[in-house]
């Protein structure tokens, strides 16, 4: 399914579009990860470092906090904006023993239900802020710039590991 890009603000504006190309290319041109064996997604890099498996499964619970954040900003200005502790979600919600298949299916699915939201905005909604908790006031379109910048340094992550993997 491709997306149609079509949105309030500029695409100058705001890299998350660009990157949303990136990332739906990234997820389903790289057969390496979607098709490598359980075993080998989760197979870590290093002991301190997450496999492409983990990291994936973080891709997808990340997307489901950043619909419930823009949710939560836009019917609630002003909101409390928490961060979350994702090795302590790593460890509680067995990354390890998750399916990486079905953890891309979830990403794209939620990723698409969130730029169908995010394209459903006005202007004016798009200036609509939480309050983060260390880093003050943020709105919507703050928190679409670090949400996809995060994407991408995960991606790269990934990328890295799979070429580390190929030599």
């Amino acid at each position: 399914m491709r997306l149609r890009m079509r949105f309030c603000l500029p695409k100058h504006t705001n890299p998350y579009w660009s990157r949303i190309g990136l990332q739906r290319k990234i997820l389903e041109g790289s057969e390496h990860a979607r098709d490598m064996s359980p075993a080998r997604a989760r197979k870590r890099p290093s002991a301190d470092k997450w496999s492409i498996a983990e990291i994936v499964v973080h891709l997808a619970d990340t997307e489901v906090v950043f619909g419930y954040l823009i949710r939560r900003i836009v019917g609630e200005p002003g909101t409390r904006i928490d961060g979350f502790d994702q090795d302590a979600w790593l460890a509680a919600l067995h990354y390890d023993e998750r399916d990486i298949r079905k953890s891309f299916a979830e990403y794209r699915a939620f990723r698409e239900a969130n730029v169908a939201l995010l394209k459903s905005l006005t202007p004016e909604q798009w200036k609509i802020s939480g309050m983060h908790k260390e880093r003050g006031s943020e709105t919507i379109e703050t928190v679409v710039k670090t949400f996809a910048g995060h994407d991408l340094n995960h991606f790269q992550q990934i990328e890295r590991i799979l070429a580390s993997r190929a030599k």
